[in-house]
């Protein structure tokens, strides 16, 4: 029994892990980015089943929101008749952001197993409360096993 760090709910509560580091270098190339990490240390924060469940159904939430605004901007744009090409350039592309980064969205939160997802809203908790000293990014997984 320990505290979850999402609720401050005393309760039965996995560790989650994950691994932060700060930005060393960056270079640019014409077709390519390279950036190159310093990893400093990973954290495990105990959180309960409860508040990771919440966190991915609240992330397939957005993803379902951003897929229902792309076909709502579909149909209206197949039932209206504009002149302005600026405006039916719009409704051509924007409908189809909407379906694919809500789709990517929502596909992500859906397949992303639970450990993952537990160590990903971790690192966001972690974040917004600053226990992560000298870092300026975090990873879910170890970024020296990739």
């Amino acid at each position: 029994m320990s505290i979850c760090r999402a609720c401050s709910e005393n309760s039965t509560n996995n560790n989650y892990t994950f691994y932060y580091g700060k930005k060393i270098k960056e270079e640019r190339k014409p077709l390519e980015t390279k950036t190159t990490y310093l990893v400093l240390g990973s954290l495990s924060l105990p959180l309960c089943q409860r508040c990771v469940w919440r966190y991915r159904f609240s992330r397939l939430g957005i993803g379902f929101i951003w897929i229902s605004i792309g076909f709502c901007i579909k149909i209206i744009g197949g039932l209206i008749n504009v002149s302005d090409p600026w405006v039916n350039d719009m409704l051509g592309w924007a409908p189809n952001a909407g379906l694919i980064f809500g789709g990517g969205y929502f596909l992500k939160s859906l397949f992303l197993s639970q450990e993952v997802m537990g160590s990903i809203l971790a690192g966001k908790i972690s974040e917004k409360s600053g226990l992560i000293k000298g870092g300026d990014i975090w990873w879910a997984s170890d970024p020296r096993k990739r």
